[in-house]
């Protein structure tokens, strides 16, 4: 019995040494990465010290949250305390149920999130997840969304990317929050023009029956979607009404930035 119990301590001696090993190896890797390839701010793309958090000292003075007063459907910044919906919401019935941004498309960060989608600059993708979790921190348990849902892109757009950043923000999200992520409860059925030139309404019409639900969702009545931006909110409403039909009775959404 005394022999068994030595190899039993032993084992996990020897058990307790390896986990050391792996964490100090996976260390090691992590440092390495840093002094080949060190953390740059996501703004103004300087290079931040190890250690030194995921922003530079400057910008992060000046970062552009979205603070009251904003809409209390999409969440766009509004003019006055007074008001609780900004023009769009108050004249166009939305399909989600409420919505919030981390920060106003302005100026660094429009160039900070265009370099994220079209530079393969994903490394500013724990800073967007970061912030956006920050952000949806008294939310979320408001909401109580059963899973995360990405804004789906065209196969052939995402060959052409190599990514989705709204899936790679996801997943971020997901590891962040600890709700569970559908990368392919939705999908997007054909190629769309893109939206950044339509108007209001040529975006709606450019995205109408785009989606489709492919399964995964059945008993889950909210869900939160995640996307990079919301401009009209076509793309959320679209993506909504086609959740909605397959029995979501809630769905939220989360942003980096509102246009």
């Amino acid at each position: 019995m005394r022999e068994k119990n030595l190899l039993s301590g032993q084992k996990e001696k020897e058990l307790s040494l390896n986990q050391k090993g792996i964490r100090f190896a996976k260390q090691a890797v992590k440092s390495a990465a840093g002094l080949l390839y060190p953390p740059r701010c996501p703004l103004c793309d300087r290079i931040i010290p190890l250690g030194k958090g995921r922003v530079c000292g400057e910008c992060q003075r000046k970062l552009p949250w979205i603070v009251q007063p904003y809409c209390l459907r999409c969440g766009k910044t509004l003019d006055s305390l007074e008001k609780e919906y900004c023009r769009d919401c108050l004249s166009h019935p939305h399909e989600f149920t409420q919505g919030i941004a981390a920060f106003r498309y302005e100026k660094a960060m429009r160039v900070s999130i265009r370099r994220m989608k079209f530079s393969n600059r994903r490394e500013y993708l724990d800073f967007y997840a970061e912030a956006m979790v920050f952000r949806a921190g008294k939310w979320l348990p408001l909401w109580k969304p059963e899973r995360i849902i990405p804004v789906p892109m065209h196969w052939m757009k995402k060959n052409r990317r190599g990514y989705n950043q709204s899936e790679l923000l996801a997943k971020k999200i997901g590891e962040l929050t600890g709700i569970p992520v559908l990368y392919h409860a939705v999908r997007k059925l054909r190629s769309t023009k893109d939206q950044k030139e339509l108007s209001g309404q040529e975006r709606r019409s450019n995205l109408k029956d785009a989606f489709e639900v492919s399964g995964g969702l059945s008993g889950i009545k909210s869900v939160l979607v995640i996307d990079d931006v919301y401009t009209t909110g076509s793309t959320m409403d679209e993506i909504s009404r086609t959740l909605k039909c397959a029995g979501v009775r809630n769905v939220f959404f989360l942003v980096a930035a509102h246009r």
